[in-house]
């Protein structure tokens, strides 16, 4: 037998990369099987795969097998499908993942919930809480409407590596209904840090609006803007006392922003109100990073792994002006306005530059 690579076909078909070991037969067969199967001649790649299962190494055998279910499924023969898929998730080795996906895909085409929920089950039995697991259960609570059950799978998948901005952006929309102000500021905000250009970006960006802008910011700024003029102080008539408190409620947190945001617009040097919207959300996405930062112990974090594996290091590295300065600009470059913004401001630009 002989090496030889087949990395594009297999990290196109099961994300298997590497150095694979087949015969010259089963080569050549898994390779016509990949032609036709490209060709959408599916019937033709089927027998192909077939052939080369016969031919393979015992150990390599499961990769004939994953593309017999993959021609199975695109021909609609679902129950064939099926019953090739499954031998590879009760092997539990290195191709679960890709046949777990595709039984994902195929169990949720067809409705069948409880078929999705044993297979998530097993597959987290064999191979612990990945990612792709958690995602079915996510599902599956959503499905349910079970809002709880949505957010506790959310914040399991967020604090994994592999989270996107996504995934904190439709965390940051559950904390939002469960009105807990703070975890939905943090995740929209660091979703969009993460990925600027999510498909749920305008979802993100309404909450951070909505929560550190309020109804009357526009009021503010003309407020802020008329003092300016005049030389005077201006007087938003808020009560600031809130900002006295060491260690600020969940209810304060509501409070407190948009009284940070009043209190900057009092500095005149800021000019805030006078800059673009988008610049002025980035200002208050930065304050709101550093009232979150100033308060590790507060209820809303309740030591999650959400907070010890991601939040707690962006927060500690977000105290330094310059840096807190930059990710609350890439925040926003999703935004015209905001891209702008950032490219227009040097030192920012050479930060990029430098990482």
């Amino acid at each position: 037998m002989r090496t030889i690579f087949l990395s594009l076909f297999l990290a196109l078909s099961c994300g298997l990369s590497g150095q694979v070991q087949l015969s010259p037969q089963a080569e050549k067969d898994y390779k016509l099987g990949k032609d036709y199967f490209y060709k959408a001649d599916y019937r033709a790649a089927l027998n192909e795969f077939q052939e080369g299962k016969k031919q393979a190494e015992v150990e390599n055998r499961d990769l004939f097998q994953l593309e017999i279910a993959h021609c199975h499924l695109r021909l609609k023969e679902y129950e064939k499908a099926e019953k090739a898929f499954k031998p590879l998730i009760k092997k539990g080795e290195r191709l679960l993942p890709s046949a777990f996906q595709s039984l994902s895909s195929l169990y949720i085409d067809q409705k069948e919930t409880k078929k999705l929920k044993r297979l998530t089950d097993k597959a987290v039995r064999l191979q612990g809480e990945q990612i792709a697991f958690l995602r079915n259960y996510f599902y599956l609570a959503s499905l349910e409407k079970d809002q709880k059950a949505q957010q506790k799978y959310l914040e399991k998948i967020c604090a994994l590596p592999q989270a996107t901005g996504s995934d904190f952006i439709q965390l940051a929309q559950l904390a939002q209904q469960e009105n807990e102000v703070e975890l939905a500021v943090m995740a929209a905000s660091y979703g969009l840090v993460r990925e600027p250009r999510s498909s749920y970006k305008e979802a993100a960006l309404q909450i951070l609006e909505q929560q550190l802008m309020g109804a009357n910011w526009a009021n503010y700024c003309e407020i802020a803007q008329k003092a300016a003029q005049a030389e005077q102080q201006p007087d938003f008539g808020l009560d600031f006392s809130p900002l006295q408190s060491a260690a600020p409620s969940s209810e304060q947190f509501e409070l407190i922003v948009p009284l940070r945001a009043a209190q900057l617009l009092k500095d005149s040097s800021q000019a805030l109100y006078a800059a673009n919207p988008s610049q002025q959300l980035s200002e208050l996405i930065g304050l709101s990073w550093l009232f979150l930062g100033q308060h590790p112990r507060a209820k809303y974090w309740e030591k999650t792994k959400l907070y010890q594996n991601v939040y707690q290091e962006f927060l500690e590295k977000v105290k330094l002006p310059q840096k807190r300065k930059l990710f609350s600009h890439l925040a926003l470059v999703g935004r015209e306005e905001g891209l702008h913004n950032l490219l227009s401001k040097k030192d920012l630009v050479e930060m990029m530059k430098a990482k």
